[in-house]
């Protein structure tokens, strides 16, 4: 099962946009840097009008780990 994420627009570093962070690596890389998602756990990442989209999968396998409950 995935789940939906989205980290406000105003929550983003904003170093991180200034380097083309429009770009699927740069968001990927900012959530695994940042907010220490591994990256076997990220299906796809986006940005847009609303802030960076993440879209996780294997959600019942993560549930409890730390990363994941501090990101809800």
């Amino acid at each position: 099962m995935e789940d939906h994420i989205i980290v406000p627009i105003m929550e983003i570093d904003s170093n991180w946009m200034m380097h083309g962070f429009s770009s699927e690596q740069y968001a990927a890389k900012y959530c695994k840097h940042l907010l220490h998602i591994p990256v076997e756990n990220i299906k796809k990442t986006l940005l847009n009008h609303q802030g960076l989209e993440i879209i996780l999968c294997n959600k019942e396998e993560i549930e409890k780990e730390a990363w994941y409950i501090r990101l809800k």
